[in-house]
């Protein structure tokens, strides 16, 4: 694995890749997909699909933790919230959703036997869409627990597995969510083989993405390694700048709350997106409990089933990651803000993760 402590290389190879702004979109699971469905609403001018994997609506927390399992949430009070964020331009019009011109898909995962969001609450998700216009497909059909399903990795299906919320239910769902996501056309990877991956899986510097005029300052002999970009990837070469920490925006920030991000988010190019192909772009975000530093290592990342399709059909995946908060006791658990732990604009686009995201994209302000 290539380790890069620099933003403008990540960036170069967005630019490389020419991915079109309405290929991008993004996952999530459990209540972690509150934070889909957030930053899926704020800029859907930008984000074309959403998937929606054991989750909750946008706004379900309304202001407030869950102390228990999600059994009821009021779809008035997300509606009115959602009209009030788009009239003071906090959140994209929701027409966004309704153009034919930008293909907006939804995919949406839940099973009666989930424990922890009851299958009724995560199918608002659907009516709320549904009233946009939105290409829905669900998935309610699967006798699983609480968590993503994947083909041959994982606890047992019908178990809550608390080790890292990844059950084995004979179904690829990464790829079931990606293939309606991009259309429909995707190649599957196949069941009970191998599938092969020669991209490259590379850990980036998250903060200095979301400050990237610190890099200006690195001193010119630093910026000239910029000029091998042309040939990194195949040469192999090992870019190691100086790591920033942004105050406000890491979890090891001086200024305490911040935003919970680790300092390293983690990408995969498959070997076609580095030579100049159109690729379109993932933003797959970890559930609670699921980040790589603090509870589970690379599992998520590399176990869900997320890799392979993007091997086969050339998606770029992004997973940006966030760390427990030593500063913020809300937030012990590595959660995306679905409740308001960092920020009163956690719902709408001002939020700072979601502010934090956008950079690493690299949309424009």
């Amino acid at each position: 694995m290539l380790t890069i402590f620099c933003a403008f290389v990540l960036f170069a190879s967005f630019i490389e890749a020419k991915a079109p702004r309405t290929y991008v979109t993004v996952s999530d699971i459990s209540a972690d997909d509150s934070m889909t469905a957030q930053l899926h609403i704020a800029f859907s001018s930008e984000i074309s699909g959403c998937g929606i994997v054991v989750g909750p609506p946008y706004y379900c927390a309304q202001d407030l933790n869950m102390n228990g399992p999600v059994t009821s949430v009021s779809l008035t009070n997300i509606q009115n919230k959602l009209k009030s964020y788009i009239g003071f331009n906090s959140a994209a019009s929701t027409s966004n959703v309704t153009d034919d011109s930008v293909y907006i898909y939804i995919y949406i995962f839940t099973s009666k036997n989930d424990r922890v969001v009851v299958s009724s609450v995560v199918q608002l998700k659907g009516k709320i869409y549904s009233e946009f216009g939105a290409r829905i497909k669900t998935n309610y059909s699967l006798s699983a627990n609480h968590g993503f399903p994947t083909e041959d990795f994982g606890g047992k299906c019908e178990t809550l597995n608390s080790v890292n919320h990844i059950n084995d239910c004979d179904l690829n769902l990464a790829y079931d969510m990606l293939n309606h996501l991009y259309g429909g056309d995707l190649i599957k990877p196949p069941t009970g083989s191998i599938t092969t991956l020669t991209g490259q899986f590379i850990a980036f510097d998250q903060a200095a993405f979301m400050n990237p005029h610190a890099v200006l300052n690195l001193d010119a002999k630093a910026l000239d390694m910029f000029s091998l970009w042309a040939n990194w990837m195949q040469s192999a070469i090992t870019f190691t700048l100086p790591s920033l920490t942004v105050s406000g925006i890491t979890g090891t920030s001086s200024s305490g709350v911040g935003a919970s991000f680790d300092t390293q988010g983690y990408i995969y190019f498959p070997p076609a997106c580095n030579k100049g192909k159109k690729c379109p772009i993932h933003i797959a975000l970890h559930g609670c409990k699921q980040d790589f530093k603090s509870f589970v290592g690379d599992v998520f990342t590399k176990k869900a089933g997320y890799l392979k399709v993007a091997e086969l059909n050339d998606i770029i995946v992004l997973f940006p990651q966030l760390i427990q908060s030593t500063f913020n006791l809300q937030n012990l658990n590595s959660c995306y803000d679905w409740w308001g732990y960092g920020s009163v604009n956690y719902a709408n686009k001002l939020d700072p993760q979601m502010t934090g995201i956008k950079k690493i994209i690299g949309w424009p302000s």
